[in-house]
């Protein structure tokens, strides 16, 4: 691909790109918390801000705000979503047990949760290109990788290097929080990803998936259409009902 057009992709898909929902078990308002797994939210979302896109945190607490979790996802450009959600009222044993490992070992462990949304969004036919960030405190992405690519049919595009999985209506990467930085292994230190590279990362990604003269050309109309939605309800007024009524009585 042309770097140069790709570039241009890049800006029309960061002009798009609007709202960004996380959901994590572990966001920490205070700034406070010293854990791997944790989100520093004000940072994240402050971020974006700066940027012009609005980001919702979600603390995902139970199994029963999942149904909500999916409805805020649809009404979004973007979602990034911890792998290892621990969840209330859980199995004691099974929490302990999770507790006490270092990495996520399969779909029915630690990403347990995460794998069930994400086979709830992939079974919906999105009419909007969705780009889906795992962004995870695990030290082993191999069996993170293999559990998400399980939940693709055989029409996709992926590369184990690069840590993605793309269909035709979504794209999933694989990053890792800025606390692993120092601890895990050098082949994965590029994948690890300060706040402050969030924006720019998204956007990126979210031009794998609409690059194209014709949906770029369509991408950038719609972002237009969204800057102006105000002035042409000032133009559009129900003044102009009576007109437009007799116009199509005739």
């Amino acid at each position: 691909m042309n770097e140069a057009f790709f570039n241009e992709s890049v800006v029309v898909a960061d002009e798009f790109i609007k709202t960004i929902a996380i959901i994590d078990d572990e966001p920490d308002f205070s700034n406070g918390s010293e854990s791997d797994h944790v989100l520093l939210a004000n940072q994240v979302i402050k971020t974006f801000a700066k940027t012009g896109k609005s980001c919702t945190v979600f603390k995902i607490q139970t199994n029963e705000e999942k149904n909500d979790i999916l409805t805020l996802i649809r009404s979004t450009d973007v979602c990034i979503l911890d792998w290892k959600l621990s969840l209330a009222l859980e199995n004691v044993n099974e929490i302990s047990k999770e507790e006490g490992e270092d990495d996520v070992d399969d779909t029915a462990g630690r990403g347990r949760h995460a794998i069930e949304l994400l086979k709830e969004i992939l079974s919906e036919n999105s009419n909007s290109p969705k780009l889906l960030l795992i962004y995870t405190a695990e030290r082993e992405c191999k069996p993170i990788f293999d559990a998400v690519k399980g939940l693709f049919d055989d029409d996709i595009s992926f590369n184990e290097d690069d840590l993605y999985i793309q269909n035709l209506n979504y794209r999933i990467i694989i990053r890792f929080k800025p606390t692993l930085k120092d601890s895990i292994d050098i082949g994965l230190k590029s994948k690890c990803i300060d706040y402050v590279q969030l924006p720019d990362l998204i956007s990126r990604e979210f031009a794998n998936v609409t690059n194209g003269l014709i949906s770029n050309v369509a991408l950038k109309a719609i972002t237009i259409l969204r800057k102006n939605t105000n002035k042409l309800l000032r133009e559009y007024t129900k003044e102009l009902d009576p007109a437009y009524l007799a116009h199509r009585a005739m």
